[in-house]
């Protein structure tokens, strides 16, 4: 899969395909990429790492707005259905639902053992790297869209919770 498939899979042409290369690098692999070039002219990678951060907070707040538009309005009820969205396992289905393989990650060998061995932490960081990625490419208004799109059925199951 190249980044064109990507792109398709998650509804996304990205202007600058970097922020989508960085969003799919982990720390290591970048750290382990990074320390064998350090005397060579080629270029640095970047990892997701501050892009999951941005993303994160992103999310958070298009979370809110939405279950605002919804009409919950309580800061409780917000902060708990919000934390029942960005948990890990929800952001793991999201990113299986993505249908990104493991093959078009750039993650070490170890990471992929660890995620092959049922470990889901790190389709957190992605999935809010991908977020972060998405909002430096295109704005707010396509990280929001793109986000909703992702978070549909998701967010159509806390209409009827709350």
């Amino acid at each position: 899969m190249n980044i064109g498939e990507i792109e398709e899979r998650i509804g996304y042409s990205f202007q600058n395909a970097d922020h989508l290369r960085r969003a799919l690098t982990s720390t290591s692999f970048a750290k382990e990429h990074n320390d064998r070039i350090h005397s060579s002219s080629k270029k640095r990678l970047l990892d997701y790492g501050g892009l999951a951060t941005l993303g994160d907070a992103v999310l958070d707040t298009i979370i809110a707005e939405e279950l605002m538009a919804r009409g919950i309005n309580d800061k409780g009820d917000i902060s708990q259905i919000r934390s029942q969205l960005v948990r890990e396992e929800t952001q793991f289905d999201l990113w299986e639902e993505l249908g990104i393989e493991l093959a078009q990650l750039w993650i070490t060998s170890q990471e992929e053992h660890r995620i092959l061995s049922g470990k889901k932490a790190m389709f957190e960081h992605l999935f809010e790297a991908l977020v972060g990625a998405v909002f430096l490419d295109g704005g707010y208004d396509k990280a929001r869209e793109r986000s909703l799109a992702w978070y549909s059925s998701h967010m159509d199951r806390i209409q009827h919770v709350v």
